[in-house]
């Protein structure tokens, strides 16, 4: 029931799917673009036959991704079934504006055209033009809904004739966003000068990939989940009668098999907290050593968690009783998980019945905070050398994860205390330094210095390296979910003991024989609990790259110049490994499991093929022309 038919059968598809009993993995892409996308192809034709692109919307953000990409995650899914069952959001590495996208596409298809940006009334009008076309391509119609929680949970939509901002978006504006910021600089001595820096910056704009958008709500797009419960041996439906359409597209809603976005109407705007400060002091006529704390502090960050998971309020005889809050999004609202069948009783001591649908619940109360300390010796270019060596120790925490770096809600939605862990980005220790040396070869240099063949031939030359050690970045050990709580949660074992007893360091061993993490340290949580483990809790192995070139610049006239490079990336060749496998179960934790140990290098950074610490050694030749 979407305002486009792309609307309505995205919501059938992903409804379909996920209540197939099969394994399954749905992706949510950004803008897909290749050669026959029908994105940014379509700018491409309007832009042949207009002479003017009047563009709604024009600071609207994307992340659009290669469609080669999006292929290869659907690979990786099929070969990894700890993506069963999971969402995610697939986007590029860049953030664009529709109107750089315009852009972009003109100045490649060699039809670039002026844009017209429009204004809301404007775009109402266009709207109003392109209702009639099919598709729509686009609305004037407030097709938003949020949840409410009240008389059991249900959902509120803006009214058509709607206006005004809180009204029509269903949030209230945050105006109260007063961002100040300060810099000083002191000059103590003739060679030290001491700077320090503090401002308030807001995040104003954060989609959080597909998630919590209100616009991806029912009744104008249904998003269905038919689920089976933990420990029930009743499947939902079998494929061989076909998928169960007929309950999913009746006329009236069912919250209870849906997929609900909701965010608080009258959250305010996130915001980060930034400060430096630290003496620099000139050693040297080129030679500067800097010692600078810097500190960011997220407040207000947005932050996902089911809002319909259920709170386990006692237990009989070992099962835990939940109850879940919002009666209109489950069959059942108070279940007693103890197995009423006390044959199966045996086998399967606890069971989840009814429908709970998936109330992904947006706020904005995540924090996070980083305190680092910089240290910088830098030489800047002088008698043909120059180098600089930067050492930061920092820790960063935080007491969420957003969901296109990994899991985003949390193991339990009613204590967000025990979430609060290493930041997905926290690198303890990080060491880059890098030099350029000029060697001192050819004419008006040290050795072979006249004006001849030989120093034409072998002078010239200029040595590079960038060097790049860090210790590794947080991960998580996961184990199957017990807590009987509903789907779509984070589930932790328990740590009992030191996870590196044991353990080694060696990648010959931690990716044979070896572990990188000890089995022993975890068990299993007690049915209705949740695991003592938290997220992000252990550092997996660290990087060690080194990047060498060597350049050669052979002058032929005054105007032209070739330059020769020759590039080393990883030049020792050095592997640099992945997070180990962390996925707790009774198969991986075994005699022979996999659990702890490491089987991949790092994967690229921007994607398959972009590179990254993880690729071997690449050698690189090319020859430039300076004119």
């Amino acid at each position: 029931s979407g305002p486009s038919r792309y609307l309505a059968t995205k919501g059938e598809a992903e409804a379909i799917v996920a209540a197939s009993g099969l394994e399954w993995t749905i992706f949510r892409p950004s803008v897909i673009f290749g050669r026959e996308d029908s994105f940014l192809n379509l700018f491409a034709r309007l832009e042949r036959m207009l002479p003017v692109i009047a563009l709604a919307a024009p600071n609207a953000r994307f992340q659009p991704i290669f469609v080669g990409d999006v292929a290869r995650s659907f690979v990786h899914a099929l070969k990894d079934d700890l993506t069963h069952g999971q969402r995610y959001g697939l986007c590029g590495p860049r953030v664009y504006t529709l109107r750089e996208l315009v852009t972009y596409v003109g100045e490649v298809s060699g039809h670039r055209r002026p844009i017209l940006p429009l204004g809301p009334t404007m775009s109402e009008i266009q709207a109003r033009i392109l209702e009639w076309l099919p598709g729509p391509l686009m609305s004037r119609d407030n097709l938003v809904s949020n949840f409410t929680s009240a008389n059991g949970g249900g959902i509120v939509s803006a009214p058509g004739n709607a206006s005004g901002w809180a009204n029509r978006a269903l949030i209230q504006p945050d105006k109260n966003d007063f961002a100040p910021r300060v810099g000083v600089a002191y000059q103590f001595t003739k060679k030290m000068v001491v700077r320090g820096g503090y401002g308030i910056f807001y995040q104003h704009y954060n989609r959080i990939g597909s998630e919590s958008l209100l616009e991806l709500n029912p009744p104008f797009l249904q998003d269905i989940q038919l689920n089976q419960g933990t420990g029930s041996s009743t499947p939902i439906f079998q494929l061989k009668n076909g998928f169960p359409l007929s309950t999913i597209t009746g006329t009236a809603l069912d919250l209870t098999k849906l997929q609900l976005r909701a965010q608080d109407p009258n959250q305010r705007s996130g915001y980060v907290e930034q400060a430096s400060f630290g003496p620099e002091y000139e050693l040297f006529q080129d030679t500067v050593l800097a010692a600078t704390y810097v500190g960011n502090w997220g407040r207000k960050m947005n932050r996902l968690r089911n809002g319909n998971q259920g709170l386990i309020t006692g237990a009989d005889s070992g099962c835990p009783i939940v109850q879940f809050p919002f009666a209109n999004l489950n069959t059942i609202s108070n279940i007693d998980t103890l197995n009423p069948d006390p044959v199966a009783r045996v086998k399967t001591p606890c069971v989840l019945n009814g429908q709970h649908g998936f109330l992904e619940l947006a706020t904005n109360d995540g924090n996070t905070d980083y305190n680092g300390l910089d240290l910088s010796l830098r030489k800047r270019m002088s008698k043909g050398f120059g180098y600089a060596v930067n050492y930061t120790y920092s820790h960063g925490l935080a007491n969420f994860q957003d969901n296109l770096t990994g899991g985003s809600t949390p193991a339990n939605a009613y204590n967000y205390g025990a979430e609060m862990s290493n930041s997905p980005f926290d690198v303890r220790h990080r060491l880059v330094s890098n030099f350029t040396w000029d060697l001192p070869i050819g004419r008006g240099k040290r050795f072979v210095s006249g004006d001849n063949l030989a120093s034409n031939l072998l002078g010239g030359w200029q040595f590079n390296g960038i060097v790049t050690l860090q210790t590794g970045t947080p991960f998580s050990v996961t184990t199957p979910d017990v807590s009987f709580t509903g789907s779509n949660h984070a589930s932790y074992p328990n740590c009992v003991g030191d996870p590196f007893a044991g353990a080694t360091s060696d990648p010959a061993s931690y990716t044979s024989t070896g572990f990188f993490i000890n089995p022993t340290a975890f068990a299993f949580p007690a049915r209705g609990t949740f695991g003592t483990c938290r997220p992000r809790a252990f550092h997996g192995p660290g990087i060690q790259t080194t990047d060498l070139s060597l350049f050669k610049m052979f002058r032929m006239t005054e105007r032209f110049t070739w330059q020769f490079r020759a590039e080393f990336f990883n030049a020792f060749n050095h592997p640099n490994f992945a997070n180990p496998n962390a996925s707790f179960t009774l198969a991986n934790s075994g005699t022979g499991g996999s659990f702890g140990k490491v089987s991949n290098t790092l994967n690229p950074i921007l994607g398959t093929g972009s590179g990254g610490p993880g690729d071997p050694r690449e050698i690189q030749l090319a020859l430039k022309l300076y004119f």
